[in-house]
């Protein structure tokens, strides 16, 4: 402990532990109807090596607040993976190679509560870096997986039978291939924006929750969904009444149009129900 509105922990951690089972089985077994798994047929183990470091801040008479975290994970010594068709069989075998990967994740959150926390405005951070190798063509090849989240959360609560909450998100996906851009995937980015209003006069409460969602693919629609839940508290029961999706979208309709393919899906995201 630093202080008495600070803290941070850092730990170390090494393992070196067998692989998993399905690595390690000496026969061929089925994963799914017309997937199939090829074991080594002996045992082998893996070195994994993981660091993470916290800090925290807490202030509750300025109303501040602050904590991080950070980690990296090395792992050494997984069966490198390769995959061939046998007729309509997905099979999927170690080839004797060892294969490295790496992981960094980070995360940090402040806050800050303004008149004596009736409004609170919070921003969080979320990150993952993903290193690892794949053989594509008898040839490994390093990815690199990111993923990445941004939040604006607001709350406001002028009395206390009112209350207003409201967030915005912002997801970032990508993987990206080191040695071929070409083999890379785009950047796909997802927004989501929820507003919650709430109101309880006396025994009574009711809530209303819209959200929005969608993303920089131009053949994915955007979806809204608007719920209204109503209800009674007293000392002996309490009563309730929900009602999803009262109106925007109840169903996720794309059609994928390829070479030798098409495809239109349809499915439902939110039933309209009581």
């Amino acid at each position: 402990r630093i202080s008495s509105t600070s803290d941070a922990a850092l730990s170390y951690d090494y393992r070196r532990m067998p692989v998993s089972f399905r690595y390690i089985v000496p026969i061929g077994f089925y994963t799914s109807y017309l997937s199939m798994m090829q074991g080594l047929g002996e045992m082998t183990y893996a070195k994994h090596n993981n660091v993470s470091l916290s800090m925290k801040y807490a202030n509750p008479v300025s109303g501040l607040f602050f904590n991080a975290r950070t980690s990296a994970l090395f792992q050494n010594g997984n069966p490198l993976l390769e995959a061939s068709m046998n007729g309509n069989v997905y099979i999927t075998s170690p080839t004797g190679r060892r294969s490295n990967s790496s992981q960094y994740d980070f995360s940090a959150e402040l806050t800050k509560a303004f008149s004596l926390g009736r409004f609170t405005v919070s921003v969080k951070t979320d990150g993952m870096l993903i290193n690892h190798e794949q053989l594509i063509d008898k040839k490994i090849m390093s990815y690199q997986m990111r993923n990445m989240m941004t939040e604006l959360r607001l709350s406001y609560i002028p009395v206390s039978q009112f209350a207003v909450e409201g967030k915005s998100q912002i997801i970032f996906h990508k993987n990206a291939c080191r040695g071929n851009s070409s083999m890379s995937t785009p950047t796909i980015t997802d927004y989501e924006h929820l507003l919650s209003i709430s109101y309880m006069p006396g025994n009574y409460h009711f809530t209303w929750t819209s959200e929005l969602k969608h993303n920089n693919e131009d053949n994915l629609p955007i979806s809204f969904f608007s719920d209204i839940k109503v209800g009674y508290n007293s000392r002996k029961y309490s009563i309730s009444l929900m009602m999803t999706n009262i109106f925007g979208s109840n169903e996720y309709d794309r059609t994928y149009i390829g070479t030798t393919v098409i495809r239109h899906n349809i499915v439902t995201l939110r039933p309209r129900e009581i």
